[in-house]
């Protein structure tokens, strides 16, 4: 199996259901089932807050194709009279996709702010790339934001930048990290440091950049390669477990008190 660097559409990376992904892999740790159900299910509509991480990384990433992309509508346009509806087909005829002024403002502040604070890694970067590489046996697959030099990087939006490191580990990012800085050594392209570029969704759009330290992949690392074997086993054996019937709750460590 060739590994391979490739400029494929969200869509067709998407429909490979041959490979995993980091995605997958999230399911695949919290229960086989779950990415058993998504293999075999159509694909998942798009919800307001997917549509609306869409076109953050278009104009933060390909702010060219943001600009011929998506068009934002009139102040107060009603849809019900005529001429709001004549001026939306007007304006849906040109764009891809069309957003509220309140949208527009929120998007292109982010990506403002996003700039404002990476913009030595997005100068230049090469973007939206799509790995299709083989780890332990394994297919996998990897879309990967950017990367410029040995810099790996990818944007992240959320409600609260202070609260990142605990987002962080909670949605695995660490295994993202490792998992796609292999995918680039797997291609035996540079691939040194992964950063986060992190963005609040409200005004004024606090942002930072977020460097992953030697630990934090190397603790992703050993995660998705665990992550990996049980996905090789489920393959092998087609059975896909869901949870255990009864678990065990105890206190955590920073709960215990003393008696």
């Amino acid at each position: 199996m060739k590994n391979q660097i490739l400029r494929l559409s969200a869509a067709d990376y998407h429909a490979d259901k041959t490979r995993i992904s980091k995605h997958g892999l999230d399911l695949i740790h919290r229960a086989p089932a779950l990415y058993d159900h998504e293999r075999l299910s159509p694909p998942r509509e798009q919800t307001p807050a997917m549509r609306m991480g869409e076109l953050v990384h278009l104009a933060v990433l390909e702010p060219d194709l943001y600009k011929t992309g998506v068009g934002a509508l009139p102040e107060g346009l009603d849809r019900r009279t005529k001429e709001g509806k004549t001026v939306y087909a007007e304006l849906s005829s040109q764009y891809r996709y069309l957003v509220t002024p309140a949208e527009a403002a929120d998007i292109l502040g982010m990506a403002e702010a996003a700039r404002a604070v990476a913009g030595s890694l997005l100068a230049g970067a090469t973007v939206e790339e799509s790995i299709r590489w083989e780890r332990a046996g394994v297919a996998c697959k990897s879309r990967i934001d950017g990367r410029n030099g040995g810099v790996v990087f990818d944007l992240k939006t959320t409600t609260d930048a202070t609260a990142f490191e605990r987002e962080a580990f909670r949605y695995r990012y660490h295994v993202q990290a490792a998992f796609y800085l292999d995918a680039l050594r797997a291609c035996e392209q540079p691939a040194e440091r992964f950063a986060f570029v992190v963005v609040e969704k409200t005004a004024p759009y606090l942002s930072t950049v977020f460097w992953a330290d030697d630990d934090v992949i190397d603790a992703g690392r050993i995660e998705y390669l665990r992550d990996l074997e049980i996905y090789k086993r489920c393959l092998a054996d087609d059975y896909w477990p869901g949870l255990p019937e009864e678990q065990t709750l105890s206190l955590p460590q920073w709960m215990e008190v003393s008696k």
